[in-house]
């Protein structure tokens, strides 16, 4: 979830949570109250300070765990207790609910949480939601503008549009399933051996969406279609990147479905085994690795590697993030990851 999402949907939280009758009469803390409990799990960055693996394993963890919620909604309460000079306990409504919705909503996305977090890694992604809707922001935004317009009406406004965000959210879960069924025709029409669908929410627009269906046989089957748009879009040359990610996602009767093979083409056997030494070697990093596609095998610091990347990053400005690898060193295998400059960082030992 993105962090500007999550501080605006925890202010409309708590404005919609507002009693008619509020005795405490919290005022503006209220608003700040929303704001810090939608803002409190992006402290994921500070798990950095362990090194990169550790984050990487725990990242859309902790911090966002419903377990560990109470604690964390009291922490909140207690450090406005102490700057507004209020009490506590009339924060705890507030940061509880504001917290808890903005947790349900990050589950409805891509990307996902671990809300059973620190006991399993067990995450869930609903993949209903881009993890920066632009809907959802844009309405959080709009319903807070008017609330400090008409001051009265703002409870109803908040209570109002998270009835319109429900809305929207089910209304995006009729095109999963629009989506899901454009990839299962395709899978049947070629008799492939499907072993999972994978139907993920895209920016830009909400109807647009990429589909990736993975067969038993280690391969991708990857497209970017717009469930609604009859033609696809032309480029003059001239036209904003916006424009031109846009252009990526054609109708569903002309879609392009890319195959890739998960253990590449040359060197299948090394790729296969250095991508398994990662794979199983914990829970943390199934979901890192559950898209990658190997480009080759080369040598590196005078070991054997195999780089591998992410299917999703492929084509993006930002696709060396998404560029990894594992070499064979000192008996267990090493994960590396690639910086922007091109370098390798040491994300693991695995044994």
């Amino acid at each position: 979830m993105q962090f500007l999402i999550s501080i605006f949907f925890g202010m409309l939280c708590a404005w919609a949570l507002k009693r008619k009758s509020e005795p405490s009469g919290l005022g503006c803390w209220r608003l700040a109250a929303g704001a810090l409990a939608g803002a409190f799990p992006h402290l994921d960055f500070v798990l950095h300070l362990f090194g990169t693996s550790f984050a990487l394993g725990y990242s859309n963890s902790i911090f966002w765990s419903v377990i560990l919620t109470p604690i964390y909604t009291n922490l909140i309460a207690f450090l406005l207790s102490l700057v507004s000079g209020k009490s506590w306990k009339d924060f705890v409504p507030v940061t509880t609910g504001a917290l808890f919705l903005t947790i349900i909503l990050a589950m409805l996305t891509s990307k996902g949480i671990q809300p059973f977090a620190p006991f399993t890694h067990f995450n869930v992604a609903l993949g209903l939601v881009y993890p920066f809707d632009i809907t959802i922001m844009g309405m959080s935004i709009l319903a807070i503008g008017c609330g400090f317009l008409l001051p009265s009406w703002k409870r109803d406004i908040a209570r109002l549009t998270l009835v319109l965000v429900v809305g929207y959210v089910a209304v995006l879960g009729t095109f999963y399933i629009k989506s899901y069924s454009v990839a299962s025709n395709y899978a049947e029409a070629f008799n492939l051996d499907v072993e999972k669908i994978h139907v993920i929410p895209q920016p830009i627009s909400s109807f647009n969406w990429r589909l990736v269906v993975e067969t038993k046989d280690q391969r991708f089957h990857d497209t970017m279609i717009n469930l609604f748009r009859k033609e696809a879009v032309e480029l003059n040359g001239e036209d904003s990147r916006i424009a031109r990610i846009d252009s990526l996602y054609k109708p569903v009767d002309e879609a392009v479905w890319r195959v890739y093979r998960r253990y590449g083409h040359k060197n299948k056997a090394f790729a296969k085994s250095a991508w398994l030494s990662m794979y199983q070697s914990s829970d943390q990093f199934k979901a890192l690795s559950r898209f990658w596609v190997a480009q080759n095998v080369i040598s590196y610091n005078g070991n054997t590697c195999a780089r591998f990347v992410d299917l999703r990053r492929e084509g993006s400005r930002r696709a060396k993030e998404g560029m990894f690898m594992i070499c064979k060193e000192n008996n267990g295998a090493a994960l590396y990851r690639s910086d922007s400059d091109g370098s390798y960082a040491l994300l693991a030992m695995m044994y």
